[in-house]
């Protein structure tokens, strides 16, 4: 035998089959969109405490961040393993809650051992005892509605009334305590049932039945990619099994609403496309702008879709990468509702659960108080607290609200009602008075004076250059001066730092629709450069404006496009500006 330190084995594609539920590969049989029926029982357990542990543990670095997963770990892996030895599958994660389908015979009375069992299984967690954890469970039968949907990357969502019941007993239930529906608090010895509350039955104890083992196998042989999010499965080689750390990130959640107004008018497989179609333009807008997709849950009358930018992978400009996202969900056409809220902060993420069933989650403060945004936000209303507006460097369109109170909180929260990104960026004010610079300052006031000049001015963050050029302006006092700005993810506006230079330029206001922008735009070039109207088209573009066609833009041939196109602006800005002119874009 050969002695030595072995060699690494060659890496090979990452071991999903934990991540994903055998329900939603079972439903993949039927194709994607689908829609199936549930008769079963599920169960909702959320466990708190380990939002405010995960807080203390912050400050310790990367200890804390292990001693917290340790302790989240070893509390998923008892609550799950009571969980399996009821045939109970887990189908979700919502940080530190678990929700659980049983289906099958008997399924209520299993469902209600499963529930009483993982309470004691908490209790009896010495881990959970020294954190001090609680946990709340809610039980109710179906049938529920589950759907698979996606065209690319697939998400099991479950939904309907009897889904939205689960969650309603279990925030009704108090600490430590199950509360399950009369269906199936009917189903269980009457030693079981300790009292009525809150429409449902406080349960403890046993049925006695014996257990009947795991609902499922592990997911083997099936292509398990399109159920995760690239950038999660990315990810997983960088972790050994289950590990997390504390990060900041800007969390956003999408609350998807009017589930159950459609299933009653259209029907579960129209719905099913409509979800489709939903998920499909959440996940176009994420990619757009380096937000991943982390997971779905239960909500009621729909589901939420929970974002994150900042993790796994972090695109950096995180508030900005979100809200420009949030927007752009905001702008879909669907028949549900769509609200958002948003937060930013520092979280506690990474893969959680048991070695049988896990998922990448967040926990933290932060998480919490981006989901209590959505009862501050109407339909196609994206609210986020200050801070996140504060620290973007694109300047947002927000209406300031009243300040309120949330779960949780001893202070009121200030947020915003965030309307639309300008092509602005956040920018330090220039009342200082400059010290030094005298050469760089000279080398702009000649350039100025003399015109026809370019100057790039290049240093790193805070070294004063904005300081700078707003010290360089009073050589441009009787030059017209149009300023724009680069401004994070704006790469993906195609001429999106000409657009303010070229409106400002034109007294075409920045927030203009593209209609209104077209309107103007054609008054102005009628007024002060006619013979380019019929190549008003190529000038719309830059502008963010939008005209009617033109028989000689339209001939011109597509190769030469672009180049015509800024031959018309250069021709336009000379009619328009025929003095000096000085251009200022920041953070090119």
């Amino acid at each position: 035998m050969r002695s030595g330190r072995r060699r690494p084995a060659r890496s090979t594609a990452p071991d999903l089959a934990a991540f994903v539920p055998a329900l939603a590969v079972e439903m993949a049989d039927g194709g994607v969109p689908s829609w199936q029926p549930i008769d079963g029982s599920m169960l909702s357990a959320d466990i708190s405490g380990f939002t405010a542990l995960s807080e203390r543990l912050a400050t310790k670095g990367k200890a804390g961040a292990e001693a917290i997963t340790e302790l989240i770990n070893t509390c998923f892996t008892a609550l799950i393993d009571e969980a399996d030895r009821y045939g109970g599958e887990v189908v979700k994660f919502g940080g530190d809650a678990l929700l659980i389908v049983f289906r099958g015979a008997g399924h209520e009375r299993r469902a209600a051992d499963a529930a009483t069992a993982m309470q004691r299984a908490l209790h009896a967690t010495p881990a959970a005892k020294r954190a001090s954890l609680t946990m709340t469970v809610g039980v109710a039968e179906g049938p529920f509605d589950c759907f698979l949907v996606g065209s690319g990357y697939r998400e099991l969502l479950l939904s309907g009334p009897r889904a939205t019941e689960v969650i309603r007993l279990e925030a009704a239930a108090a600490k430590g305590e199950t509360l399950v529906s009369d269906t199936i608090a009917a189903q269980l010895p009457t030693a079981m049932v300790r009292r009525k509350e809150a429409g449902g039955s406080v349960v403890s104890g046993s049925t006695g039945d014996p257990p009947v083992g795991p609902a499922a196998g592990p997911n083997r042989g099936a292509d398990l990619a399109p159920y995760l999010p690239h950038a999660v499965i990315e990810q997983l080689a960088a972790f050994a099994g289950l590990a997390g750390e504390h990060r900041l990130v800007t969390v956003g959640f999408v609350m998807v609403g009017g589930v159950a107004g459609q299933l009653d008018r259209w029907g579960p497989l129209a719905v099913a496309e409509d979800l489709t179609n939903l998920l499909d333009a959440i996940v176009k807008a994420c990619d757009r702008y380096g937000v991943s997709v982390l997971h779905t849950d239960i909500a009621p009358d729909g589901v939420k879709f929970v974002l994150c930018a900042g993790a796994p992978v972090n695109a950096g400009d995180t508030a900005d990468a979100m809200l420009r996202a949030s927007l752009q969900i905001a702008s879909v056409a669907s028949p549900f509702t769509i609200k958002q809220g948003v937060q930013t902060g520092r979280v506690f993420a990474g893969f959680l659960g048991s070695p049988s069933r896990r998922t990448y989650t967040l926990m933290g403060d932060p998480v919490n108080t981006a989901a209590r945004m959505l009862g501050k936000a109407g339909d196609r209303e994206v609210v986020a607290v200050a801070s996140v507006v504060q620290e973007t460097r694109t300047v947002f369109v927000t209406d300031e609200l009243e300040p309120f109170l949330v779960k949780g909180k001893s202070e009121p929260i200030v947020a915003h009602k965030v309307r639309e990104a300008t092509s602005r960026v956040r920018r330090d004010s220039a009342s200082t008075r400059l010290i030094g610079r005298q050469g760089e300052l000279d080398v702009l006031t000649r350039a100025i004076g003399q015109g026809g000049e370019a100057v790039e001015v290049v240093g790193t963050a805070g070294v004063g250059k904005s300081r700078l050029l707003d010290a360089a302006w009073s050589a441009a006092e009787s030059l017209v001066t149009n300023q724009g700005a680069c401004t994070p993810y704006g790469a993906a506006t195609p001429y999106g730092v000409f657009r303010p230079l070229l409106r400002g330029a034109a007294s075409i206001p920045e927030g203009a629709d593209p209609e209104t922008a077209g309107r103007m735009l054609t008054g102005i070039v009628g007024r002060v450069a006619r013979p380019l109207l019929p190549m008003l088209p190529l000038l719309a573009a830059p502008f963010g404006a939008r005209v009617e066609p033109t028989p000689e833009a339209d001939a011109i041939d597509p190769d030469y496009r672009r180049v015509r196109m800024h031959d018309v602006v250069v021709q336009f800005l000379e009619a328009l500006q025929p003095g000096p002119v000085a251009f200022l874009i920041e953070d090119a």
